[in-house]
């Protein structure tokens, strides 16, 4: 509406008028002269607002690109906020929880940069999207409280990487991060800093929801445990791209409760710990059921390193199948009376390659190792068969393996427990092997009916071929002959070859000369001829 001549401009046709050539009153225009006939007649008026009282949602804003819809400015700027928007001040010394709890309560869309926060307690709420460009937030250290730190809702996305600290602090039985929603995925969380009490924990980051799928989850010195899978209800799917734990006080990865879980898969799983907490485990399934409980269905790793552990490095319990793809393990900790590298008591269990240097214990009902490298182990036994009640068959597979050195080891494999099924155990390749073969311990009663060890090829072999306490019908076969023995050893052979049928006519690879020999009845201390009925051996 025009208001006076200095805000307003008058164009006929196009041609700028004059202000002497009309006046103002009002919205009324009068010209001194009438413009022609039919002629095209515009008015702009102008008017100027003091500084600062235009408001966004005056201001439109349209994005480039066709079929692009028109917004006010407004509306554009708050469909994401900045935790700094709501008071938030980053500077690593404010406590800034009330404003980051704000932010988070009035957006679903929050952004906090790459600044160090302040806080004592958050909670996501469901169907958030979280920005971080490495923000850190950091426990307030003069919380008092016993709540877990952060508490992550359904739907929850965090993209970029997210620092949290707990400063030191020891609250027991509490989580710095606890996930109790679904589907929560993201890029990346480190968790860092956090004291601990083994019976009352305090722990890293805790999941209990479904769907949990993140790229990378890491932590150093993340309490009793860098991350916990803890089953509060049956869940289908559990995975984590890049796992990484360091200095963690007890457990770097532990599954633990007695609901189900299909499957948990984890990429890359890598641990190291330099400490001497009795009881510390890399990874650690245990939840908390007898074993004859399988409520992880299936548990998958591609490649694990874990250097450093005061108790195993891996102990799997409660897991029907098991699959790593390539293990590297280290530094088990002898001071542990129960310690492994590796102790393994999934119903099957498939692993390519496996690199360790201590020993191994085998409880899977079935097992398929193509390839065991490097093992060094200075124990009495480095790989052990022991019984975990399942009810099948044992059948256990292990292609190729390769021992540096075993110094002290009494033999390489070790089957110690009574069973109420028969063990088949197939070796194919086996190199550099400076002690006994096979050492069969216990009682009588240990080895069964229908057991089957067969050792395809033994390279390398400087020490004594086994030993062993056995009284019923065993196949033992090493490099395609029943038994390999020096000649001293044939009166040590106990029962160990056939047993009901006993040695009458049955041959023995001699080691010492290269050739078979067979016993002339059905003891032990038989004599023993060659095939052409030269005399081999007499006892003494």
């Amino acid at each position: 509406v025009p208001h006076s001549e200095n805000n307003t401009q008058v164009y006929i046709d196009g041609v700028y008028q004059q202000k002497d050539g009309y006046s103002l009153s009002g919205s009324t225009i009068t010209f001194s002269v009438a413009p022609p006939n039919l002629s095209t007649i515009e008015v702009m008026v102008t008017s100027a607002l003091p500084v600062g009282s235009t408001s966004s949602d005056l201001v439109s804003y349209l994005p480039a690109g066709i079929g692009a819809v028109a917004t006010t400015v407004q509306t554009k700027l708050r469909e994401s906020v900045s935790v700094k928007d709501f008071g938030a001040t980053g500077d690593g010394v404010t406590d800034d929880t009330v404003a980051i709890q704000a932010a988070l309560d009035a957006s679903n869309n929050v952004n906090f940069g790459n600044s160090t926060y302040i806080f004592s307690e958050l909670t996501f709420n469901a169907n958030l999207n979280v920005h971080s460009n490495s923000a850190t937030l950091k426990r307030l250290s003069t919380y008092t409280g016993s709540n877990d730190g952060i508490t992550i809702g359904n739907n929850v996305i965090l993209n970029g990487n997210l620092i949290v600290d707990g400063n030191g602090l020891t609250i027991n039985n509490t989580s710095l991060v606890k996930v109790t929603g679904d589907d929560v995925t993201g890029d990346s969380i480190h968790v860092q800093n956090i004291g601990s009490l083994s019976v009352t924990p305090s722990r890293g980051i805790t999941v209990e929801g479904d769907n949990f799928r993140f790229y990378s989850i890491s932590g150093n010195s993340a309490g009793y445990s860098t991350l916990q899978l803890n089953l509060t209800k049956n869940i289908a799917n559990f995975t984590v791209t890049n796992f990484t734990s360091s200095e963690h006080l007890y457990k770097g990865f532990v599954i633990n409760n007695s609901f189900t879980v299909k499957q948990v898969y984890i990429g890359n799983f890598f641990s190291r710990y330099t400490g001497s907490t009795t009881g510390t485990d890399g990874l650690l399934t245990d939840t908390n059921v007898d074993n004859t409980v399988l409520n992880i269905e299936r548990l998958v790793v591609d490649n694990l390193d874990i250097d450093g552990a005061e108790a195993n490095c891996v102990k799997v319990e409660n897991v029907k199948e098991c699959v790593f793809g390539s293990a590297k393990l280290r530094n088990a900790s002898n001071a542990y009376v129960s310690r492994n590298n590796l102790t393994m008591s999934a119903r099957t269990f498939t692993c390519d390659t496996l690199d360790c240097d201590y020993s191994i214990l085998m409880k899977s009902e079935m097992s398929n190792i193509n390839s065991l490298n490097n093992l060094t182990a200075n124990s009495n036994f480095p790989i052990e068969y022991a019984d975990d009640n399942f009810t099948a068959t044992y059948h256990h597979v292990l292609s190729s393996a390769y021992f540096p050195s075993l110094t002290s080891a009494i033999g390489f494999i070790r089957i110690d427990f009574d069973r109420n099924q028969p063990l088949h155990i197939n070796i194919g390749m086996i190199t550099t092997l400076n002690q006994r073969t096979l050492n069969l311990q216990g009682s009588p009663s240990n080895l069964l009916t229908r057991d089957c060890i067969t050792i395809d090829r033994v390279a390398g072999y400087t020490g004594s071929a086994w030993s062993a306490n056995a009284t019923n019908d065993v196949t033992f076969v090493i490099n395609g002959a029943p038994v390999q023995a020096t000649s001293a050893e044939l009166t040590a052979i106990g029962n160990v070859i056939n047993t009901k049928q006993k040695f009458k006519g049955k041959g023995v690879f001699n080691s010492t000369l290269s050739k078979t020999v067979y016993a002339t009845d059905v003891n032990a201390n038989s004599v023993w001829f060659y095939a052409d009925g030269t005399l081999a051996h007499t006892p003494a």
